[in-house]
């Protein structure tokens, strides 16, 4: 990973980048087993949702408002929406709370996020695709 210089950061390091905002001025992906967003001058981490499972971001709404990852450990993953205001919340729970009714306990991995990340994409390991639409 590099600053604005081009730089790199740490090369000691794991780490891939996985999405960018449309204005390109922020990326996500995964940085030594946790997500992580750059915005162009350090990269700041997002944490995971369970112990000893690796994250990694997908996508970010514009201005960063909405991070959409998920939680991998061997063949499972869960999805997840962060916000400054919230962290990390499994994407599930979320809906769940929300009054979604027949939500899966696992939504996988999402893929991508509308600039505003209202609606988000993805699939799961055996049931197949999926489409959220949250509240803004």
């Amino acid at each position: 990973m590099a600053d604005t210089t081009g730089q790199p950061l740490d090369l000691s390091s794991f780490g891939e980048c996985s999405g960018v905002s449309d204005d390109g001025s922020l990326i996500v992906g995964v940085w030594n087993g946790e997500a992580f967003y750059h915005d162009g001058v350090s990269p700041t981490t997002l944490g995971t949702l369970f112990p000893d499972w690796v994250a990694t971001a997908t996508d970010v709404s514009e201005g960063g408002k909405r991070i959409c990852g998920f939680d991998n450990q061997l063949l499972a993953s869960e999805a997840w929406v962060w916000a400054e205001s919230t962290g990390i919340e499994r994407l599930s729970t979320k809906l769940q709370n929300l009054g979604v009714p027949g939500v899966p306990d696992s939504l996988g991995k999402p893929e991508k996020m509308t600039p505003d990340g209202q609606v988000i994409v993805g699939n799961t390991t055996f049931a197949g695709a999926w489409i959220v639409v949250l509240p803004l």
